[in-house]
């Protein structure tokens, strides 16, 4: 199984929903953590229950689709 990670940082609720929104099009698991916190990636809600002053890192669990680094481009830190 493959794990890739990156850091992310998301400054407005608009941010977060459209995060949100691309981690569900990935067809694996996706945490979210930020500290000692990990949370389901595709759960709107656990992302808004993260420290969001500090960056997210984000961790794909599976085969990661090569548009995946394109989408994600603008939450990179």
């Amino acid at each position: 199984m493959q794990i890739t990670e990156m850091k992310a940082k998301v400054n407005t609720m608009e941010d977060i929903k459209s995060l949100v929104a691309i981690l569900n099009q990935f067809p694996g698991d996706v945490d979210v953590s930020s500290a000692q916190y990990v949370v389901d990636g595709k759960s709107i809600l656990g992302v808004f229950s993260l420290d969001l002053e500090k960056p997210l890192t984000i961790k794909f669990h599976g085969e990661i689709p090569d548009d995946i680094d394109s989408k994600l481009a603008q939450y990179k830190c």
